[in-house]
């Protein structure tokens, strides 16, 4: 943690979505996502590249974490329109709004850039 943040107290994620892409394959996308669920109580949304491992990852999250909100989004976090639709049904299904004014403007989408200003902005409602 940098010198500028304060001391973050892990339990106010509870009940926060969290958004993890390479999350369907049993990688450190997977870890992310139930340790974000089980240990943190967050919602999760699990992004990957084919829908049949996002779909096995849903299902798997919400049989061991009944008490948390998982979706599964298949999404090619590198194509612009690709994440603009995913992140349009985050909101939809989450009930939250402003996810896609943090999409970058220019092809080819950037995750980091994307991650950077969802980080900075500190505006985003997501619970």
């Amino acid at each position: 943690m940098s010198k500028q943040q304060d001391n973050l107290d892990l339990a106010e994620l509870k009940d926060k979505i969290a958004i993890v892409t390479g999350a369907g394959n049993n990688g450190i996308g997977w870890g992310l996502c139930k340790h974000a669920a089980g240990h943190l109580g967050m919602h999760i949304v699990a992004m990957d590249l084919h829908e049949n491992l996002v779909d096995s990852a849903q299902e798997r999250l919400r049989s061991a974490y009944p008490d948390v909100k998982a979706l599964g989004i298949a999404c090619d976090v590198t194509k612009p329109e690709e994440l603009s639709t995913a992140l349009s049904n985050i909101e939809r299904i989450f009930q939250i709004a402003k996810l896609a004014q943090f999409l970058p403007t220019q092809a080819p989408c950037s995750t980091k850039r994307f991650s950077r200003a969802v980080s900075r902005s500190g505006q985003l409602p997501l619970t």
